[in-house]
């Protein structure tokens, strides 16, 4: 495969990725991404879980048009959605490696093998499958710091946005500045929860 075809590729997926966020395609702002703040993530989301990325599997879409990546996430605690405790959520993230072609997609989520993180996931329409909400904003590692859990901010790699007084695009923050106890975050997603009536 030539240099161009990758290109194409990778501004294929940008323009999709974006398109999926509302947003119009600039290939030089491949990364920009709409803002969501907490309640956003939580009111978008039929399942958010702590959970632990157990493997993957890339392959192409049924259309065959994108390159796709398959997570099995073992879910340790469901926040909204019923998930049980032990069984097996599948996340569906655009791009992933195939033994002769790769896609990368800026501001798109990553998994990182074993490690636990919070994650938001909707059902995509449709084909069915549970995808991230917000690109990377959707996944949230886990990590221990001093003996506590915390939860790292998601979006990395991406650049976020929200329209600014004039109708253009201006930087926003997203829904964690830093790192914070996950035990915090499990009690105001649950209060979120239960303000919108989600179980």
């Amino acid at each position: 495969m030539g240099s161009g075809t990758a290109l194409r590729l990778r501004l294929g997926a940008a323009a999709l990725a974006l398109g999926m966020c509302g947003l119009s395609a600039e290939p030089v702002r491949a990364a920009v991404v709409r803002a969501l703040d907490l309640g956003q993530l939580t009111a978008r989301s039929q399942h958010i879980v702590i959970a632990v990325a157990e493997s993957e599997h890339a392959r192409w879409d049924s259309p065959h048009e994108h390159i796709v990546t398959d997570v099995t996430l073992k879910v340790e605690q469901s926040l909204k959605g019923g998930a049980a405790p032990g069984s097996q959520l599948v996340a569906t993230r655009l791009g992933g490696k195939l033994p002769t072609l790769a896609l990368t997609v800026p501001g798109a989520e990553t998994f990182e093998l074993g490690k636990r993180a919070l994650v938001f996931l909707y059902t995509s329409e449709p084909s069915r499958e549970l995808r991230v909400v917000g690109m990377a904003q959707g996944v949230m590692p886990i990590d221990t710091r001093d003996g506590t859990a915390v939860v790292i901010p998601g979006a990395g790699g991406a650049e976020l946005v929200q329209d600014g007084p004039d109708g253009t695009l201006a930087p926003a923050p997203g829904a964690l500045q830093n790192a914070q106890p996950l035990d915090a975050m499990v009690r105001e997603i649950r209060r979120l929860v239960a303000r919108v009536g989600g179980k």
